[in-house]
């Protein structure tokens, strides 16, 4: 996946990009919050995010990717997306104390995950 995001930053680089941001859907929201570790990324938006993929396919703590994510981040969680990941959870939490206070939990709670 670095691979990949770095050619694509390169590329975007030498067209005169000087800044990013990303929209991760669903399990892509954990790839966008894997990007941000690279410093690379302004802002990522995470609409019904999975970033629960962290716990179930590589065994780690999908809280702590707050932790470790470097840009601030909008989250949108739905009905059936864990509470973690509510405004006051423990994902936005990290953010803020990893400074990116400008991070945010929007409920979407009326809507399916998915929408």
């Amino acid at each position: 996946m670095k691979d990949i995001m770095n050619s694509t930053l390169d590329w975007a680089k030498a067209k005169g990009a000087k800044k990013f941001g990303y929209v991760g859907i669903c399990y892509g929201a954990w790839a966008g919050f894997k990007a941000s570790e690279s410093g690379e990324f302004a802002c990522g938006v995470n609409p019904h995010p999975s970033i629960v993929l962290e716990k179930f396919a590589w065994g780690g703590d999908d809280e702590a990717m707050g932790k470790t994510a470097k840009c601030n981040m909008l989250i949108m969680p739905t009905k059936q997306d864990p509470e973690n990941l509510n405004p006051g959870g423990t994902v936005l939490a990290s953010l803020h104390a990893n400074g990116f206070t400008d991070s945010q939990s929007v409920e979407f709670r009326d809507m399916d995950h998915g929408f």
